[in-house]
């Protein structure tokens, strides 16, 4: 069947988001693969030879979006820049001291798996934009401030991120020794999809939010399918679609989740919902009205969301769950650790039937795959 295939992957951790976004378009004959990481501000005894199961997985990555920093998680970034093909890289922009205080407090935290900043690790916080260049890293972007958002069809073709003032760039260059790539959030499209950002605070430093989905929905020519499923190590879901026929999409597709293939039958339907927010580290309290601003356009097509930051209590804010249209399912991805609040949870559990909470760990993920086709197909 000719279609564009998509997987929406959590990878099953327990100390942050390890997103991964895979696409095959079939008829053009096009592929992508983007990561977003986002560790979480609290240190778990584990060891990065715990996620060993995951060494197959050396995919190229057409974009690495690095949401929010922390020990751990740096040590994820140093090794894809070492062992991978890394296109594309986003994050959030620190200036010089910003970085040189980020560096002091990961060398000074305790870590009981003994993790330590080596000297990559090191290079990498001086001058994240050099060291990237270094390692063959195509394109950079660093994101200080929300540019134009994602409004539809109104798109500039291939995305658009909006320089900083004059001013705010000279000031920039001139405390960085020569020229960094400082933008405000913009968006990006590839092929029929769109991969929305803001900046917005997160704990002591800024984080950076991305909203992905089909773009140019046409309900009358297009058919759609998605289903959802968790999974354990085990069954060793795989962050890649391979160039060939999905086999993984349709077999989900008959195993769970079938209210999603139904709901899309329906006349009332506007849109499809296969939308992924991913909210960082952001801290929602005195936010959620910004972000709702933001992303209006795509509100109702979200159907994944994470919950930042582990669901800690000072991130959390439960008017987020506006997302997501009131009567379908939608999946709240949360990785369980020592910041988890019992609050949060309770909140997911209760306030709707609609809502499913996924409490990721280094056992379980969750992943949410599916294809776009011409109805005549």
């Amino acid at each position: 069947m000719k279609a564009l295939y998509f997987r929406t992957l959590f990878r099953n951790m327990n100390d942050g988001i390890y997103h991964i976004l895979s696409m095959w378009n079939e008829p053009q004959d096009y592929t992508a693969s983007v990561v977003y990481l986002c560790g979480a501000d609290a240190s778990i005894p584990r060891t990065l030879s715990e996620d060993a199961r995951f060494a197959d997985e050396t995919f190229p990555i057409d974009l690495l979006v690095i949401s929010h920093l922390n020990l751990q998680y740096l040590e994820y970034v140093i090794e894809m820049l070492e062992l991978r093909r890394v296109k594309q890289i986003i994050m959030p922009y620190m200036d010089k001291k910003q970085r040189a205080s980020l560096l002091r407090h990961l060398e000074g935290q305790e870590q009981p798996d003994k993790l330590t900043l080596d000297s990559k690790g090191r290079t990498f916080l001086r001058d994240p934009y050099r060291y990237a260049l270094s390692k063959g890293v195509e394109e950079f972007r660093y994101l200080m401030g929300n540019g134009p958002a994602y409004e539809g069809q109104d798109t500039i073709p291939g995305g658009y991120f909006q320089p900083l003032e004059k001013s705010a760039d000279e000031k920039i260059w001139k405390e960085e020794d020569g020229f960094v790539p400082v933008y405000k959030a913009g968006y990006l499209i590839m092929n029929r999809w769109v991969l929305s950002f803001g900046v917005y605070q997160g704990n002591g430093y800024p984080t950076i939010v991305m909203y992905h989905g089909s773009i140019e929905d046409d309900l009358v020519e297009e058919d759609c399918v998605m289903s959802v499923k968790p999974f354990s190590y085990i069954q060793s879901c795989k962050g890649r679609i391979k160039g060939e026929c999905d086999l993984c999409s349709l077999a989900c597709t008959h195993r769970s989740d079938f209210d999603l293939l139904k709901g899309h039958s329906k006349k009332a339907l506007t849109e499809y919902e296969n939308g992924t927010l991913l909210l960082g580290n952001m801290l929602l309290p005195g936010n959620v009205e910004r972000l709702y601003h933001r992303f209006h356009y795509v509100k109702e097509k979200v159907r994944f969301l994470s919950v930042p930051n582990c669901g800690a209590k000072e991130n959390w804010d439960y008017r987020v769950m506006g997302f997501g249209k009131e009567n379908n399912y939608r999946y709240y991805a949360c990785p369980v650790n020592t910041l988890s609040d019992a609050n949060t949870f309770r909140t997911l559990g209760t306030i709707s039937p609609y809502i499913r909470l996924s409490m990721l760990n280094e056992y379980y993920g969750l992943c949410g795959s599916g294809f776009l086709t011409n109805r005549i197909n």
